[in-house]
């Protein structure tokens, strides 16, 4: 799913966010309580429809604080 503002997806904002952090794809998948390969799929946007992830949105965002 693209930003209205710019070409920039989900999977992109997550990507820059995890990095900003200091966290490797695993810890923070550990952190949002999803599957590595999940969390990998949506940094490369495999998964792209917010249908896909929604239901680990809340997860996610747990993994931030």
């Amino acid at each position: 799913m693209k930003s209205q503002n710019n070409n920039e997806t989900i999977g992109d904002k997550i990507k820059q966010l995890r990095n900003k952090q200091g966290l490797t794809q695993d810890e923070l998948a550990r952190k949002a309580n999803l599957p590595y390969t999940t969390l990998t799929k949506i940094e490369s946007n495999v998964i792209t429809k917010q249908a896909d992830y929604s239901d680990s949105r809340k997860n996610s965002k747990r993994a931030w604080d």
